[in-house]
């Protein structure tokens, strides 16, 4: 089974995108803010589904921490966020993906399948 951590600070949104992870047969860690790498790297996850602002700090900066990570660095990075400039902030943080919210959930599946 394919694990998915995801970092959604928002309960609706966490609860909403666990759900949906769940119904795509992923194994679901979830937090509600940044934890250090280590942590990241003990869960071994194939997709980091992260959102941009968090109340300890920016899945951007976080993203760019996995993706110099030896371990992680081939880990598959997603962000979210409502941010106007999420395509620039992907393309900065080496993100894999990004996707807009709110988000269509077509469009998400659609995303999470294509890693």
């Amino acid at each position: 089974m394919k694990k998915i951590l995801i970092i959604e600070d928002d309960i609706n949104t966490l609860q909403i995108l666990e759900y949906l992870m769940e119904e795509m047969r992923f194994d679901v860690v979830k937090f509600r803010k940044l934890v250090p790498v280590a942590d990241v790297v003990a869960i071994n996850p194939d997709i980091v589904l992260i959102d941009h602002w968090l109340p300890n700090g920016k899945g951007s900066d976080f993203c760019l921490e996995i993706k110099k990570n030896p371990t992680l660095g081939s880990t598959a990075v997603i962000l979210i966020s409502t941010h106007a400039e999420l395509k620039i902030i992907a393309a900065e943080s080496c993100a894999d993906a990004y996707i807009q919210k709110p988000f269509d959930i077509a469009d998400l599946t659609r995303l999470i399948k294509s890693f």
